[in-house]
């Protein structure tokens, strides 16, 4: 259940936001001037998010979700630190811990009937 939690959590983070650099939000764009990015960087950051926050919702397909937001992380991560900005570090130490519980390994019903035993 938490698992579950966590993702519908990072689904709306990472949708709103990719979709937002994907599509040019003056505000991502203004983001990625500010910080000194390519603007193709904008982009296939926001492709990044979309398709590994939709890949950690198939067990199948989970830990290469997980590693395409762990990228993202770790890109917004490096950003923050090297512009100085402590505060808008705790952004992706939450999402980080979103992760984490997204992405645990558990044992989940796969939703078919078994016989009691």
């Amino acid at each position: 259940m938490v698992g579950l939690v966590a993702r519908i959590a990072l689904l709306a983070i990472f949708l709103d936001a990719g979709g937002s650099r994907v599509f040019g939000t003056q505000q991502q764009v203004m983001e990625f001037v500010v910080y000194g990015y390519p603007d193709w960087l904008r982009i296939a950051t926001g492709i990044i998010q979309v398709i590994g926050v939709l890949l950690l919702w198939f067990r199948e397909t989970r830990s290469i979700g997980a590693a395409f937001v762990l990228l993202v992380i770790i890109g917004a991560t490096f950003t923050y630190w090297r512009h100085d900005d402590a505060l808008a570090m705790l952004y992706p130490a939450g999402w980080l811990v979103l992760l984490i519980l997204a992405a645990w390994p558990c044992k989940e019903s796969d939703g078919r009937s078994r016989p009691v035993e």
